[in-house]
């Protein structure tokens, strides 16, 4: 028998989150940098990643959900301490 917990089970493209982020991105996009987080915004364990392109910062969470912040939005700035 096999237990299935509908609450806890992660969607088939959290199976390898920076795998699931190399979907969405767009033709000419260069990805500059990525990370792996276990923590989602609740700040509980669950595995998530973000990507940072020429373009956008891209975020998947634990759940699958996305997220996306265009680099050129008016109000952004990017400073490295």
């Amino acid at each position: 028998m096999q237990h299935y917990d509908p609450v806890n089970a992660r969607p088939p493209e959290m199976a390898d989150p920076l795998q699931a982020l190399k979907s969405r991105f767009a033709e000419g996009e260069n990805v500059l940098a990525t990370l792996a987080v276990d923590l989602d915004p609740e700040l509980r364990f669950a595995a998530g990643a973000l990507a940072l392109t020429n373009r956008r910062l891209l975020a998947i969470d634990g759940r699958g959900g996305w997220r996306e912040w265009g680099l050129a939005a008016p109000g952004l700035d990017m400073r490295l301490a």
